[in-house]
């Protein structure tokens, strides 16, 4: 039996990409998920997969801070539209010539999902 928070924090690391499981059966509006240290990455992705077919809606972003535990509002490094049912969504984000935009990631539901909820994975590469 899998508690959510524990399962939610889940890591497996493969090669030089590391995936975490970020959000689980989430869809309220402004959940957001645990902050991953992604210090010396050279890129992320953020995935969304549908839980169920019913889903026509929403939005996930991917937001960044350089300050662990930061109170306010964090900045938007890209967005996903959920797509419907089941399907993948992604946003993939990359460093700058000056090193990666900052040290600090989570997940976020921007808007509701609709008709369903969604499980939401960030891919590291180091």
């Amino acid at each position: 039996m899998a508690n959510s928070s524990i399962f939610s924090k889940v890591r497996e690391l493969v090669g030089e990409f590391e995936v975490v499981k970020v959000l689980d059966d989430a869809q309220t509006l402004n959940t957001t998920s645990d902050e991953v240290d992604v210090q010396n990455a050279k890129n992320l992705c953020l995935y969304t997969v549908g839980n169920s077919t019913p889903i026509s809606g929403g939005t996930v972003v991917i937001e960044g801070s350089p300050l662990s535990g930061h109170g306010g509002t964090w900045k938007s490094l890209g967005s996903i539209t959920v797509p419907a049912g089941t399907a993948l969504g992604a946003v993939a984000v990359t460093d700058g010539d000056d090193g990666f935009p900052t040290r600090f990631v989570r997940a976020r539901v921007s808007a509701q999902v609709a008709n369903g909820n969604i499980d939401a994975y960030l891919i590291v590469q180091r």
